[in-house]
């Protein structure tokens, strides 16, 4: 118990050396006074005192720290402080290693990729003495070898899809690898400072899929998409999914298109639960694929649509696939205009934080979506789509 005291005051004098070396400052000693270490000066025995003294003695003795006793108290009877002699040796007394070292490991390991903004960002809270999502500069090689999957799906030329646990069996020899990695993949990927994204969210924005998505399609009779050989299909009643990659072309006679997030909603919708359908409905499952992205932004490009909608749940997963979503809509000339979304209903699914409210505002603002961060702000609360009657634009 009394060595375990000393080893306590002996880590805070290393992680003073640690925040001092990445400040580029002079380590400060440690007082042993009720301000600053009070554990010490509780009653105790003379021989827990002694054992104490001795590991402190230890550490002085290999020259890690110097000892300032109070020798009104005899000989070794009462510390009034401890300073650092040598950082080095005292990592070595402790048996750890000091977060200047660690820090020196993950700089050399991220060389390769120092260009990414995020690298940069997760160094920066390393050296702040930051965890974020609680990993630490000792977590550097997941994080190599989450940089391993990026760089295998951002060198894919051909579009494909990508299975995770395949790709995660040809990397790693271990089909689940990718799986354990997503916090990783998180902090490596993410664009902004919003709420952490699940793994699904992750996994969509890569390219990467547990399950292949097919693109599923409703609309009224006489809308048609185009497959590679040329050749026309039309969009079948309730709805046609063919995979993403096979719509090269379309031919589109409604005035809008609206993808919508929730399946079980997009399956009433085609059924015509929601009135008779005078544009084109997707399914956009969740957060979208880049695959998905891209045959939607070819269906934009084709059918020309009047408007362009989206109905998704109001929360944060729900915006951010929103955002997508929009961002594909721009870069073909629409502006993506929510729908159904800022609709009140009773009870709610959560209550959202702080800092959920921040995000999907800030989020708002940006493609003027006021009426959603109004709702938001006022309510505070999720809505799922679920609980919302199937209804269609335009009506």
């Amino acid at each position: 118990m009394s060595t375990e005291l000393a080893k306590k005051a002996l880590r805070k004098l290393l992680k003073s050396a640690e925040n001092a070396k990445t400040r580029g400052s002079v380590a400060r000693g440690l007082p042993f006074s009720e301000a600053s270490f009070p554990e010490y000066l509780k009653p105790r025995s003379l021989a827990e005192l002694t054992d104490l003294h001795n590991e402190l003695v230890a550490a002085e003795r290999i020259g890690a720290i110097s000892i300032q006793w109070d020798h009104r108290s005899g000989d070794r009877g009462h510390v009034i402080r401890i300073d650092l002699q040598n950082e080095e040796a005292l990592a070595r007394f402790l048996d750890v290693i000091p977060l200047w070292t660690l820090l020196s490991t993950a700089k050399e390991k991220f060389q390769p990729r120092a260009e990414r903004p995020q690298v940069a960002a997760l160094l920066e809270a390393w050296a702040n003495g930051k965890r974020p999502r609680e990993r630490g500069p000792e977590h550097v090689d997941a994080f190599v070898q989450a940089m391993r999957v990026i760089d295998e799906v951002e060198g894919q030329t051909d579009g494909a899809l990508i299975a995770v646990r395949r790709m995660s069996a040809q990397l790693f020899h271990d089909s689940k690898k990718i799986e354990e990695l997503f916090v990783e993949l998180d902090l490596l990927t993410r664009a902004d400072d919003g709420p952490n994204r699940s793994p699904d969210e992750i996994y969509s924005e890569l390219g990467l899929q547990r399950f292949p998505q097919p693109f599923f399609m409703a609309a009224a009779p006489g809308n048609f998409y185009y497959i590679p050989t040329g050749a026309q299909r039309e969009i079948e009643s309730p709805y046609s999914a063919p995979d993403p990659e096979t719509i090269k072309g379309f031919r589109f006679t409604g005035r809008y298109i609206l993808s919508v997030e929730n399946l079980t909603l997009f399956q009433e919708l085609a059924r015509g639960l929601g009135g008779p359908i005078d544009g084109l409905i997707l399914y956009s499952a969740g957060m979208p694929s880049p695959r998905w992205l891209q045959a939607y932004k070819r269906v934009l490009a084709e059918a020309a649509p009047a408007q362009v909608f989206h109905w998704g749940d109001p929360d944060v997963g729900g915006i951010r696939a929103m955002r997508k979503i929009a961002l594909a809509a721009r870069s073909i000339s629409y502006e993506l205009q929510p729908f159904a979304m800022d609709e009140e209903v009773a009870g709610h699914r959560k209550e959202f934080t702080d800092a959920e409210v921040n995000y999907i505002c800030r989020v708002c603002n940006e493609f003027g979506w006021a009426s959603i961060a109004d709702r938001v702000t006022k309510s505070r609360g999720a809505v799922e789509q679920e609980s919302q009657k199937p209804r269609l634009p335009l009506k």
